[in-house]
């Protein structure tokens, strides 16, 4: 294939595709069939075989399942697009880096800032309250893009916004990069990469390598091989490649799905598939003219939908609750996105407004004589400022660990652990012990346990679940499975992370039974950890 250009137009309708596929990940994978999760930023084998089983499960359901599991590598396009546009803008119009980081940092501020603000007009309406006090203490890490490299915030309040620090990061080291592959082309991207890899992979599979709190993949090195992949191919415009990579990437990917070997790669693999699928598909797009408006529309506001549809979906999983059917999901599915849609619309106002006065603000100081006379120290002070900040947080991540304190409440599982337990056809939910009330805001569960089980029909055994405020914060799957030998069952759990502030609420760990089994289940065994970091106590 030959590297072609990507214009304008194509990269709305790229950033058009991307955001739908994150928007509708990030509905449908709370909505049923409600599978087990997906390797996003952690690898589990049990996750794919998951998705896979939901096929046959619940085939009415597939638009659901496939988003649910694979929507979340829009994010990976996005990479990719934004570093292909950075060094096409970088090519026509150099920048040193100081003029760089201040003109993204213009159009980044205020995106934040109107996510912000309609984050607090939808909970003023809906709960008729500013956020409480644990909500803005945890935002103004956002404001400063470092809560990705703090324990365990960086998918606190709004999930999504974990990508405000990643990409606040790969700005900043953009024009190096940018410099070592337009020097060094092929040679330089590879030797970042490995560079990357043999940090993932180190983080991965070494322990006590990195912190247990900090995701390695929520941060710079873990996705900086995509995001540089289109720097390559922007500096490298009418080469050709062979179509070898393109089904090499693909093998990749879908090894990556099943091992965890290849797990760190599917981000870079996904991003050259998209773009080598690209040029065959785009013609097709554009033949389909209405398709074509709708999307760039999309991808004109793509950046805003991503800001603010994290923290509007509830109502609309419970309309789709209601309605119980598969198309009755994607039909409040498809309300979302228009609400979505429209609520980012009205916000782009906001936004602009936003844009305008940081730009009358830098232009105000950057025409000072003594900004203008001292821009070279500011530059170099800065510079040294940021490298020091990343030094810092660098240390901090492989020596600090976060609080951690043993079972906020131990279930009380000693009055069930001597008498046998029925779960009948009748019985669709039933707790496997005491509730449990947390005492602080933690950033994260684990939790093991074991039970005897005794069926008839060991095939189709019901799940357990973890939900904390009636799932709105937390709502974890795991499908109990008859074991090779024995009758006794066991799992561990690592890393369920509950969405915004845990402290007051109940955790609530029950057995789901909607495939209408009969067992009898005895000697539970339970103990649950919470990890949270001391500045969010």
């Amino acid at each position: 294939m030959t590297i072609k250009p990507i214009s304008r137009q194509e990269t709305s309708i790229i950033k058009g595709c991307a955001i739908l596929c994150i928007v509708f990940h990030n509905y449908f994978h709370w909505t049923k069939p409600l599978p087990s999760g997906e390797n996003e930023f952690y690898f589990n084998s049990n996750k794919v075989i998951a998705f896979l089983e939901a096929f046959k499960e619940y085939p009415g359901d597939f638009i659901n399942t496939l988003f649910s599991y694979l929507g979340h590598f829009g994010v990976q396009i996005f990479l990719f697009i934004s570093g292909y546009g950075l060094a096409l803008s970088m090519l026509k119009h150099r920048q040193s880096w100081l003029p760089f980081v201040i003109n993204r940092l213009k159009k980044l501020y205020p995106l934040i800032i109107t996510g912000i603000i309609v984050f607090v007009i939808i909970n003023i309406l809906k709960n008729d309250k500013l956020p409480d006090a644990g909500v803005w203490h945890n935002l103004k890490y956002k404001l400063i893009f470092i809560h990705t490299l703090l324990p365990e915030t960086g998918l606190s309040i709004v999930g999504p916004w974990w990508f405000f620090a990643l990409i606040f990061q790969l700005y900043l080291i953009f024009p190096f990069v940018f410099k070592l592959i337009e020097k060094y082309n092929v040679k330089a991207f590879i030797i970042i990469c490995l560079l990357c890899y043999v940090w993932i992979y180190a983080d991965e599979y070494i322990s006590g390598f990195g912190s247990p709190s900090v995701c390695l993949l929520q941060n710079a090195p873990g996705h900086l091989p995509e995001f540089i992949l289109g720097i390559l191919l922007a500096l490298n415009r009418d080469k050709k490649i062979s179509n070898i990579w393109g089904f090499l990437a693909i093998a990749i990917f879908i090894l990556g799905n099943i091992y965890h070997l290849f797990f760190p790669l599917t981000f870079l693999a996904i991003a050259f598939i998209v773009y080598w699928l690209w040029l065959s598909v785009f013609p097709l797009i554009h033949k389909t003219k209405y398709l074509e408006h709708f999307l760039v529309f999309i991808g004109s506001i793509s950046m805003i939908m991503f800001a603010v549809h994290g923290f509007m979906r509830t109502p609309f999983l419970l309309v789709g609750k209601g309605f119980g059917t598969p198309w009755g999901r994607y039909f409040s599915g498809l309300l979302f996105l228009i609400y979505v849609v429209g609520v980012s619309f009205s916000a782009k106002f906001v936004y602009e407004w936003l844009v305008d006065i940081f730009d009358k603000v830098i232009s105000f100081f950057g025409s000072r004589s003594f900004i203008r006379k001292s821009k070279k120290t500011v530059n170099i002070c800065l510079q040294i400022f940021f490298i020091a900040v990343a030094l810092f947080f660098l240390i901090r991540y492989y020596t600090i660990q976060p609080y951690k304190l043993s079972s906020p409440q131990k279930t009380s599982t000693n009055s069930i652990k001597d008498q046998d337990l029925t779960i009948t056809p009748q019985i669709e939910y039933q707790a496997l012990g005491d509730n449990i009330l947390i005492d602080r805001n933690y950033q994260s569960f684990n939790f093991s346990v074991s039970l005897d089980i005794e069926c008839e029909n060991c095939d189709n055994l019901p799940c357990i679940v973890f939900s904390i405020d009636n799932g709105k914060k937390m709502w974890y799957k795991k499908q109990i499975v008859k074991p090779d030998n024995g009758n006794n069952y066991s799992f561990v759990t690592n890393n369920m992370i509950p969405i915004g502030n845990t402290k007051g609420e109940t955790l609530k760990i029950f057995i789901w039974n909607p495939k209408k089994t009969s067992l009898k289940y005895r000697n539970v065994q339970q103990d649950i950890t919470g990890f949270a970091s001391y500045i969010v106590d």
